[in-house]
């Protein structure tokens, strides 16, 4: 099901960071999502498992629609998302707690349907 999973370097099995899908905080959406230690980025470790949880996403959940959020001043994190195969959908707020003091934010979405053409 949905969760949280540790991004591993394969040649030093080493932690790198996180990816997860669930549900954005206080929403019914279902998010893919990263953060990985400053050395790892760069190395496409976001990109390729964030394309491994939307194919699990889509494939095995069957989830119709998934989406991503990032701040709008995140360039690298939004070249992530649209290499990962989401398209940027404008922008966004959140009035969960949690997300609410960070202002608008970058909104991305990947549909079932069409992303198994745009990635294979």
């Amino acid at each position: 099901g949905l969760g949280m999973w540790a991004t591993i370097e394969r040649a030093t099995g080493r932690a790198v960071g996180f990816h997860v899908l669930n549900h954005i905080h206080g929403e019914a959406d279902i998010q893919v999502g990263y953060a990985l230690f400053q050395d790892a980025w760069g190395q496409g470790y976001a990109t390729e498992m964030s394309v491994r949880l939307l194919r699990y996403g889509f494939e095995d959940l069957g989830l119709p629609v998934i989406c991503a959020i990032t701040n709008l001043d995140n360039t690298a994190s939004q070249r992530v998302l649209l290499k990962a195969g989401l398209t940027r959908q404008g922008e966004r707020t959140f009035p969960h707690p949690a997300l609410a003091g960070q202002g608008p934010m970058a909104w991305f979405e990947a549909h079932r349907a069409t992303w198994r053409v745009q990635t294979r």
